[in-house]
């Protein structure tokens, strides 16, 4: 089985600081700024190198609240997104704008931050599901709305 080689460890400054994150890590589309997949798989790695696992990433992942078209909340793994995001990834490098998956993408951004600026001990899987809790009620899920 071939494995692909990890890009080496990135620095938060990578990432930018979140002053200008949408500026920083999207590409024009059609309908403006979009989120490039590359960089959330980038994000994925960095944040799976220092301790990141299942039980936070799904706590951040829109998935998790019931919808009208999902009738029960869902914990999304990190191998799940990682495959959809693949998918998306041979067939272009941007989220549609406005996703969800933009907004996972914030919230991955986010609690890669929150994590560096605290100088948590990697590994501590505790301060990863607060600061994916945290993420989500910063940048919430976009609202369903009737089509019409």
């Amino acid at each position: 089985m071939l494995v692909a080689a990890r890009k080496p460890f990135r620095q938060l400054s990578d990432f930018d600081s979140g002053t200008q994150t949408r500026e920083k890590s999207a590409v024009y589309g059609t309908k403006g700024l979009q989120m490039t997949v590359t960089e959330t798989l980038e994000l994925l790695d960095t944040l799976e190198d220092i301790g990141f696992t299942d039980d936070a990433f799904w706590r951040l992942h829109h998935k998790r609240e019931p919808t009208a078209k999902r009738k029960q909340s869902q914990k999304e793994t990190i191998a799940k997104f990682r495959a959809y995001c693949e998918g998306i990834q041979r067939r272009t490098d941007s989220f549609k704008y406005n996703s969800e998956n933009e907004h996972v993408h914030e919230r991955l951004k986010f609690v890669l931050r929150k994590y560096r600026e605290g100088g948590y001990a990697p590994r501590q899987t505790n301060i990863f599901i607060a600061l994916a809790e945290e993420a989500f009620l910063k940048i919430p899920p976009r609202k369903e709305t009737k089509q019409g």
